[in-house]
Formats: structure tokens, C-alpha cells, sequence
């Protein structure tokens, strides 16, 4: 593969590259000996899939022969079991009758009952079986899939799958496009490769089943756009260098996904309160939110340009529905949107904060750096190169995964600086290859206007059946990584034990119900409180209902490392902290400084720590009041201010644009 080679449009037009390393796409080709084991397994594979095909075809035709055949859970390997099984159970028989304590008519009784166990319901199974063998013959329309069908997604990697895909391409590859064989076969490869994170194979096929097949040029265009964004690129805003001198004003550009009023969220109340922390700082942010926001929330009520508490907001509309929009070229309206603002603007700094796949809005900021010289600053809010998947056992492989990563890491070694949240994700930013003095944390923190401790509300107790000790979570239900399962299984193990405890689920998502019925099947449904949905200036009211605030969060990649905003919204409300022993909550609780931890996914770790707790009413006092001091000390949004102008000064008074993005493969003007 020829790493410098640019991505293409669907029409063809070429796609500059920042430089990079070469991607280890696949592992090591397996040595001689494994292969021949590996054809060997194959060839026996094959055998049974035509065994298979043979009974099938057999069955059809209502012939007995369909059953005679002798493959993996046909009727030959179930008959020869249960001649085993009767050889055994004759040999005790016989064993009994010649020791005496059989007689002669109770062994004849028990050979008939062995003999009508093991064989009388074959009559019936036979018919079963054949019956079966005529559906799954009608089923088969996937004639040339082959072996493709017996391949899961996270074998796509394997030397096996690699086996029959080179075979299976290099049969196909002189084959006429109308072939319904050979379409069967990119449609089944289609299938793989999506839920395998192989957007190469995906692209590939992709482009080869759309030749001749009109219908296919959207799903073309889609893929190739995401293949775009992975491959090194950066989006095309027309015209040569063009420097842009600041105001003079100290202006900073935000690019961000969305925005307050449109959204309470927790990436929309960091961003806000950060922009009026920089505001007191002295410097000034103008917010610029993504194409297609927020017209994708309220259609075409809004002004393009809006003051929000003191701040003002710029939106990026066409009146194009983006959701259908292939990535590449949504970016690169995004690049062109942006740079006509840029000029109106004329900031000093521009400030990009992760998107919705992490990196994207950072292509676009860097794209604008390379256009006009502005210095960049990439603040890193989590890392999404696993969130491709929805399958934890998968997210931290593929070729997706790989392709994100490398991109991520082009991007913070592209900015002038990079901003995170806490001392893991600096870590982690660092071990990439960014160097540790171009990266500030900048943590999250707490509106302490805002958040004010005080006694439960019992109205509100009343309100959601709050009749015990509680212990809880605040967050969305969208994302298995937030582990609310465990918080009902402890839910469970605590009503065993006698203790009574109900479980607080605040917030609402896509998970809600699956959750609801694991409480249905715990039989905890009268121990586990579901609030709904909770604006987030709603949200402090809430805090008071729960005695021990938890932390569940299971192993998932961005959960080892992202530190999360509700556990210091929790110390702000005095509420006792417990969480898992990731590293990034690890790092916020200090245990047993302001905090508590409890073995990461052990169900049962987390329900002693929580019996305890709620057992301990002066330790829970204890942690509640110093996690509100080291708020108070150190974890306030207006603490942020003087960090966020240090960097902007500093990167500033280096010199405006100093540092150009390099740019590999760029085409000529005009091409």
C-alpha cells in the first residue's frame, strides 16, 4: 500500500494528505507449516459444506438419502451417538443379568425401555430433519458467497478469512459484473467487512458492486467519504495561502458540535461555562457550531448569529439536511463555512474541540490553520477511536480503529497545543508521540453558583417512591461503558442481604428500557428508581436524593481513561464519591482522600463498598465534605479562565503561523 497515495471522491477528484507513517493494516503472514494446517482444517471444512449442499438438494426431492449422509449435526452422527449409548447401557444389562441381579424378563423389560428411549422418537426427528434440510435448501439465494457465511467479523483479520478472500477475489475478479454469483459475493464481503471496522475491503467492494448498479452510488459516496477522513486528508478550501491578520482584540474561534441554548449536555455545559471563564480572563470567544446544528433540533428557528449569556454564536446554515451527507464533503463545506467567518472574525487563536467521531472537527481546524496561518489549539474531551463498534470485544481492533488512531495522533502533533481533561488522558496523549510540554489539562469543574448542598427534598422523594437509603448514578443510558447494570444487579445482592437500599438512575437514553427489564428480572423493580431525563440546570435537586453517589463505569477504552463531569458535581453537592478503580476516576477521588473505589465490574466489590457506606454515616459525612472542599479549591469553571489565556498567549506570542500544517499529495489548483 502506497501511504502517500490520496484518497479519491466519488468523482474522482483527489484529496491533499498530511504525511505519515505507514499503517500496520494486517499481522504477520502465518509461516509454512501453520498454512498447511489452516488448508487442511479448510478442505475439511469444505467437505461438510458439500455434504451439506448434498443433503439439501436430496431433501428437495423428498429422498431418503438427504439423511444418510454423514455431516456435522446430521442424522448419521445423532444415530451413531445413540448406538453408543445403547451398547453402554446393554453392557450394564448384561453385566446385571450374569451377576444375578437382573432377572431374565426385568433385563428383556429394560433392553425394550433403552431400546424405545434411544430410537423412538427417531421416526419423528428423521422427519424434523428433512423437513429442515428443504427450508435451509429453499434459503440458500447467496450462491457464491461461499465460506464467507461460516466467517465472523472478528475473525476478518485471520488467515483464514484472508485465505478465502484472496481465493474468493481472485476467482471473481474476471467474472462479468452481472454475474449473480459474483454480486452475492460483494454483497456477502459487504456484510463482513462493515461490522469488522475494514473500511479498505469495505470501500473495495463497495466500489465494485456499484459499477452497473446505479442504486449503489450513495452507498459509494458514504463510504468513500469516511474512507476520506481516515486516509491522512484534509478538506480543500479553494485558493492558495492566504494570511489572515488577527483583530487584535484577543478573539478565539471555537469550533464545536453544538452548543447551549439547543442542547444541556455534558460537552455543552463544559464548553459554555469555559467560554465565560475565558471571557472574565480577558479574552473574547466566538462560538462557531457545526453545519446542519442546530437546524438538525429546531428546523429553521434560529438566528445565525446569536448572543447566549454574553456570548456570541455563529451557525454554519445552508438549509442541507446533512445526516445523509458523505463525511468528506461535509467537512469540506464545514472548511468553506468556516473560512468566510474567519475573515469576518479575524481571530487570534482558533480552539477545536473533539466532534462527534473525535477528530473531524480538528480536520477542518487544521485546514483553516493551513489556509490562513491562524494557530490552532486541539482540546482532546475523549478518545472515539473505539466507539466505531458497539461490540466491546471488537472496539479495540480492525482497521478503523487503527486508521482513527493515527489520524487522532496527526492531529495533536498538527496543532500548536493540546488541551484534556485529566492526568490518564495526558498520558495517554503523550504515549501517542505528542510532546509532553505541548500538552495543558484543563479539568473539568463546577458552577458552584449552581450546585448548593442542602437536605433532601421530600416532596421530590415522594415523587419517584424514595422510601430507603439510596445509592446512585447521574448519567445518560446510551453507552454500556456507564455499567447502570451493575448498579442493579448490587441492587439485587443488597435486598438478599437484607439491607434496605434503592438504586437512583438519573438521566434518560437509548438504553433505558433494556435496563428497566434487567430490574424486571432481578426482581428489583420497587429497588431501582428511574427519573427520566434531567435538564442539566435541573440537575443539582437530584444529587440530594442519593447517600452514596457511584461511578459504575465497566472497562471500556474511553472509560479507562476520560474523566467523566458528574463525580464533581457530585462532591460539590457533599454527596460521598465511589467509583470504579480506573485510572481516570482513580485519579479525581484520591482514595480513601475523597473517595471510595471498588474493583472495576465486580458486582460484588461494588456492593460491599456501597453496604458500607450506607452503614457509615460519618465516613459518608467525611468524604462529602472534603470532596466540596477540593472543589472549592481547585475544581471551579472560573479556575479554567487564567489556563485557557495562558495557552492562547503563549502559542499567540510564538509567532501567527509560524507552524504551517505540512501537506503531502495536494492536487494542483483546479484539479
Amino acid at each position: 500500500m502506497n501511504t502517500e497515495q490520496p484518497a479519491h471522491d466519488a468523482g474522482g477528484a483527489r484529496h491533499r494528505s498530511i504525511p505519515r507513517a505507514p499503517i500496520d493494516e494486517m499481522p504477520a503472514a502465518p509461516d509454512a507449516e501453520a498454512m498447511v494446517e489452516l488448508l487442511r482444517g479448510e478442505l475439511l471444512a469444505v467437505h461438510d459444506e458439500l455434504t451439506g449442499l448434498t443433503a439439501e438438494r436430496a431433501a428437495r426431492s423428498w429422498r431418503p438419502r438427504a439423511l444418510t449422509l454423514d455431516m456435522p449435526g446430521g442424522m448419521v452422527g445423532s444415530l451413531k451417538g445413540r448406538a453408543r449409548e445403547i451398547r453402554r447401557r446393554g453392557v450394564t444389562v448384561v453385566k446385571d443379568t450374569l451377576s444375578g441381579r437382573l432377572g431374565p424378563k426385568a433385563a428383556a423389560r429394560e433392553t425394550a425401555r433403552i431400546a424405545f428411549d434411544q430410537l423412538g422418537s427417531v421416526p419423528r426427528e428423521a422427519l424434523a430433519e428433512m423437513r429442515r434440510l428443504r427450508r435451509q435448501a429453499r434459503g440458500r439465494t447467496l450462491a457464491g458467497a461461499g465460506p464467507l457465511l461460516s466467517i465472523d467479523p472478528s475473525e476478518f483479520e485471520s488467515a483464514r478469512a484472508q485465505l478465502w478472500l484472496d481465493l474468493l477475489g481472485d476467482r471473481y475478479a474476471a467474472r462479468g459484473e452481472q454475474d449473480p454469483a459474483y454480486r452475492a459475493y460483494l454483497d456477502e464481503l459487504r456484510r463482513l467487512a462493515s461490522p469488522a471496522g475494514a473500511i479498505s475491503a469495505s470501500l473495495d467492494a463497495t466500489a465494485q458492486a456499484a459499477h452497473g448498479a446505479p442504486r449503489m452510488k450513495g452507498a459509494l459516496a458514504v463510504v468513500n467519504g469516511r474512507a476520506a477522513e481516515l486516509s491522512g486528508w484534509l478538506p480543500r478550501i479553494p485558493g492558495g495561502f492566504e494570511r489572515v491578520e488577527p483583530a487584535g482584540r484577543n478573539v478565539v474561534l471555537h469550533l464545536v458540535k453544538e452548543s447551549r441554548p439547543y442542547f444541556s449536555n455534558g460537552f455543552t455545559s463544559r464548553s459554555h461555562e469555559n467560554f465565560k471563564a475565558e471571557l472574565a480572563a480577558g479574552w473574547t470567544p466566538v462560538v462557531l457550531t457545526e453545519p446542519g446544528f442546530p437546524r438538525s433540533v429546531v428546523g429553521d428557528d434560529f438566528e445565525k448569529v446569536e448572543v447566549y449569556d454574553g456570548i456570541e454564536h455563529r451557525r454554519l446554515d445552508t438549509g442541507v439536511d446533512y445526516s445523509a451527507v458523505p463525511a468528506d464533503r461535509w467537512q469540506e463545506d464545514f472548511a468553506w463555512l468556516a473560512w468566510q467567518q474567519v475573515r469576518q472574525v479575524r481571530p487570534d487563536v482558533i480552539h477545536v474541540s473533539s466532534g462527534r467521531r473525535g477528530f473531524e472537527t480538528a480536520l477542518v481546524a487544521l485546514a483553516l490553520k493551513e489556509k490562513t496561518g491562524i494557530p490552532v489549539v486541539y482540546e482532546v474531551r475523549s478518545f472515539f477511536e473505539a466507539n466505531w463498534t458497539p461490540d466491546l470485544e471488537l472496539e479495540e481492533s480492525g482497521e478503523i480503529f487503527r486508521r482513527r488512531m493515527e489520524v487522532e495522533a496527526r492531529c495533536m502533533l498538527a496543532a500548536d497545543h493540546v488541551l484534556t481533561l485529566g492526568t490518564a488522558m495526558r498520558d495517554e496523549i503523550v504515549s501517542r508521540g505528542v510532546p509532553a510540554e505541548k500538552v495543558s489539562l484543563v479539568p473539568n469543574a463546577v458552577n458552584l453558583a449552581n450546585f448548593v448542598p442542602g437536605p433532601r427534598n421530600e416532596d421530590l422523594a415522594a415523587r419517584f417512591g424514595i422510601t430507603m437509603p439510596t445509592f446512585g448514578y447521574v448519567s445518560n443510558m446510551d453507552h454500556r461503558r456507564e455499567g447502570q447494570e451493575l448498579l442493579i444487579e448490587a441492587a439485587a445482592r443488597l435486598k438478599e442481604r437484607g439491607i434496605d437500599a434503592q438504586c437512583v438512575l438519573v438521566g434518560g437514553g437509548s438504553r433505558v428500557q433494556t435496563l428497566k427489564g434487567l430490574a424486571a428480572r432481578w426482581d428489583v423493580e420497587d429497588r431501582v428508581v428511574f427519573t427520566g431525563p434531567v435538564d442539566h440546570a435541573e440537575v443539582s435537586a437530584l444529587y440530594d436524593l442519593i447517600d452514596v453517589f457511584v461511578v459504575p463505569r465497566i472497562h471500556e477504552r474511553a472509560a479507562v481513561y476520560v474523566t467523566p463531569l458528574k463525580p464533581f458535581e457530585a462532591m460539590a453537592m457533599q454527596r460521598p464519591v465511589l467509583v470504579s478503580d480506573l485510572p481516570a476516576l482513580a485519579e479525581i477521588v484520591q482514595a480513601p482522600e475523597r473517595g471510595h473505589t471498588f474493583a472495576a465490574g465486580d458486582v460484588d466489590s461494588l456492593t460491599d463498598a456501597v453496604a458500607g457506606l450506607l452503614a457509615d454515616p460519618a465516613e459518608r459525612a467525611r468524604l462529602g465534605a472534603a470532596g466540596r472542599r477540593w472543589i472549592e479549591a481547585e475544581r471551579q469553571w472560573e479556575h479554567n479562565g487564567p489556563r485557557y489565556a495562558e495557552v492562547y498567549e503563549r502559542i499567540r506570542d510564538r509567532g501567527h503561523g509560524s507552524d504551517p500544517v505540512p501537506s503531502a499529495g495536494r492536487a494542483p489548483e483546479g484539479a
